[in-house]
């Protein structure tokens, strides 16, 4: 059953890979074709994997500050029921 499932995530991610290499492909293409230049391409694909590492960054902020205030709420429910089991 792992195997398989590596086997998937590797064909996705070569499938997600190659659907990269054809539009950037396709992008240099467009943009030596309008601009005489093909860099302006990657350019653009660097432009667009800045934007896509900021909003991973934003995001996993989010994510991570929104785990440390459920993990703080179970820390102090647990203190509250562990004093209330000492009482009794």
């Amino acid at each position: 059953m792992k195997n398989n499932a590596v086997l998937n995530r590797f064909g996705t991610y070569c499938g997600w890979s190659a659907l990269a290499s054809a539009s950037f492909y396709g992008v240099s293409l467009v943009s030596e074709k309008y601009f005489g230049n093909p860099a302006y391409a990657i350019m653009l694909l660097f432009f667009v994997l800045a934007i896509m590492i900021l909003w991973s960054m934003a995001k996993s902020s989010v994510e991570s500050e929104e785990r440390q205030k459920r993990w703080d709420a179970e820390e102090a429910q647990r203190k509250k029921s562990r004093k209330t089991m000492l009482k009794g």
